[in-house]
């Protein structure tokens, strides 16, 4: 059985729900910017590796960021999705040509 959830009455509590999900709108769009600024200085990183013969992957450098990010996450974010999104923001790294 699907719970009912009913939708807010209030006028104010409609203007509070649209408040809520500006900031979230906000807060997606920022995610978006800074992951284009990411991919296009990872793709500069590759090239300047590619350039000296240095190796592209250093696993202890992605696992050097993933303790950095879990602790900057601490309680508030849980770690297995830091890990998580971290993983795939790597892999989508060195997959971008």
């Amino acid at each position: 059985m699907i719970p009912y959830f009913s939708p807010p009455r209030k006028m104010q509590d409609l203007k509070k729900l649209d408040t809520y999900r500006k900031t979230i709108d906000r807060i997606d769009n920022a995610i978006i910017e800074l992951l284009k600024e990411r991919f296009a200085t990872t793709a500069k990183v590759q090239q300047f590796k590619s350039n000296k013969q240095l190796p592209l992957l250093q696993t202890q450098r992605e696992k050097t960021i993933l303790a950095r990010l879990k602790k900057l996450a601490g309680k508030k974010v849980p770690h297995a999705l830091v890990h998580t999104i971290y993983r795939l923001i790597f892999t989508a790294s060195r997959l971008a040509k």
